[in-house]
């Protein structure tokens, strides 16, 4: 028996999503800088640390949070399109064997 593969639709430009994903990480990245740049506390060298290394090391630890935020929404999109109601148009509902069980 051959069967035929339904015929595929021609898929649709993506650059507005991409446009989409791209802007909405730079905000996470840019508003999680701008906020903890924004705490002087996060900023300022500690009590032990000798002169301004400390504030180095606290403005590296604030770009790396930064980034890792801008990676989970970047992450959270990817995850996006292969959720929801999505799913049950891709593929076709169960069908149930018509065959008999074989046994004697």
């Amino acid at each position: 028996m051959v069967t035929t593969l339904p015929m595929m639709r021609v898929p649709r430009p993506a650059a507005w999503w991409i446009i989409l994903v791209i802007m909405l990480v730079g905000a996470a990245v840019g508003g999680t800088l701008r906020w903890l740049l924004s705490d002087p506390a996060l900023t300022a060298p500690g009590p032990g640390s000798p002169g301004s290394a400390g504030a180095g090391t606290a403005r590296e630890e604030i770009v790396r949070t930064a980034l890792a935020a801008g990676a989970g929404v970047g992450a959270a999109v990817t995850l996006m399109p292969g959720s929801g109601g999505s799913g049950s148009r891709r593929s076709p509902p169960h069908t149930p064997r018509t065959t008999p069980p074989s046994g004697g």
